[in-house]
């Protein structure tokens, strides 16, 4: 049988697991809010997209595009931004996995 201590003890536990939880759950939401990109590729030839930077830790995709706005695609898996970054056309594997596809926010444009 615990005690009335073990017990406050284990409840005094419980709260400061919730609370670093809470915390955790905080920075990530952070950081997908404002994602950190560190490297812009531009280095192809697209009618669609000027282009575009992924931020592996928040796994959102930046997109800029040629008529001059910006978007935040977000939930993208390491293997879909691969195969984006080596399509041989972009926009046109763009239009068909990722547009549409994933949850996205228009932030330029």
């Amino acid at each position: 049988m615990q005690s009335i201590l073990d017990l406050k003890l284990d409840r005094i536990m419980d709260a400061v697991k919730e609370v670093q939880e809470t915390d955790e759950l905080r920075a990530i939401i952070e950081r997908i809010l404002n994602p950190q990109f560190d490297e812009y590729k531009d280095d192809f030839d697209s009618s669609v997209i000027a282009c575009y930077a992924f931020d592996p830790v928040s796994y959102v995709l930046q997109v800029d595009f040629q008529r001059g706005s910006r978007y935040h695609y977000f939930g993208l898996t390491h293997d879909v931004v691969e195969r984006f970054m080596n399509a041989e056309s972009k926009g046109s594997f763009f239009s068909r996995f990722i547009k549409g596809q994933y949850l996205s926010t228009k932030v330029a444009g």
